[in-house]
């Protein structure tokens, strides 16, 4: 067989669980359901997407617990995507999807039962306001033709 194929402008598929270095990504909220988890307790499943960057493209994945001890990241998280928490309201998908900020993710260690294993996990507070990533520009600029 002889097939000439050109794959330098296909995209690589990304790997589910594939472990990023940790630090600060800008995100966009690109989904976000209510479920509970295996002992019932009622959370928000976030999934987030990479907008800039090396790993642009890439899904960040939290859960938000709907416990007394978990509110505060909770209350944090909506402050910090632009939502009034000093009203009451309810609290919808269509009012999270597309709303952007910074993400700061860290590497744990996960015991499953079987190993130990990494992954990567929103820090407790780590939702942080988005700011674009710009990159610095430097000028050489000649002062005597500066006009002040």
């Amino acid at each position: 067989m002889n097939i000439f194929i050109q794959l330098d402008n296909i995209k690589t598929p990304k790997k589910y669980g594939e472990i990023l270095p940790g630090g600060i990504y800008p995100v966009r909220i690109t989904s976000a359901r209510e479920e509970r988890s295996y002992r019932g307790t009622l959370k928000i499943r976030i999934r987030m997407e990479i907008i800039e960057g090396p790993y642009k493209g890439h899904y960040i994945y939290d859960n938000l617990y709907l416990t007394e001890k978990s509110l505060t990241r909770l209350k944090a998280f909506l402050e910090v995507i632009g939502l009034d928490t000093s009203i009451k309201f309810m609290l919808t998908e269509d009012l999270l999807i597309n709303r952007t900020c910074n993400v700061e993710l860290i590497i744990e260690n996960y015991d499953n039962g079987v190993t130990v294993e990494q992954r990567n996990k929103v820090s407790f507070l780590g939702y942080l306001p988005y700011r674009k990533q710009e990159k610095e520009e430097c000028f050489d600029v000649d002062f005597e033709d500066v006009p002040f």
